[in-house]
């Protein structure tokens, strides 16, 4: 517990300021941040097709989650990604539902060769 911590709480009582139990809103940050996991899981598969190991590393840079957790999580709650998918969300939607993350288009495999530029 941080120092000063009880007293702080205690202020915020004496002036009518309820508190919250800590660990219920620790889970509930928690299951939205798994929650956005499983969305930007479902549009690097599904929309960016991208392969399972470029996946969870992209996860693991998003979210500081080592990757055996990934894995752990996606077989733990593979019910809520299958809602996921059932959704069928475009881009706009994921942009609709999660501003803050950067939804590009994919890139199709005609557009990534014509990109290539060979300099001599």
């Amino acid at each position: 517990m941080l120092r000063g911590k009880n007293k702080h709480i205690n202020l915020l009582k004496e002036i009518g300021v309820t508190v919250s139990d800590e660990n219920i809103e620790k889970k509930k940050l928690i299951e939205l941040k798994y929650e956005a996991l499983f969305y930007r899981y479902y549009y690097f598969s599904r929309l960016c097709k991208l392969p399972y190991e470029e996946i969870v590393k992209r996860l693991m840079n998003e979210f500081f989650i080592g990757d055996a957790r990934i894995s752990v999580l996606l077989t733990c709650y593979a019910g809520e990604i299958k809602k996921i998918n059932n959704e069928a969300l475009g881009i706009k939607e994921l942009t609709e539902k999660y501003p803050n993350y950067n939804w590009p288009a994919p890139i199709k495999q005609k557009e990534k060769q014509k990109s290539v530029i060979f300099i001599r």
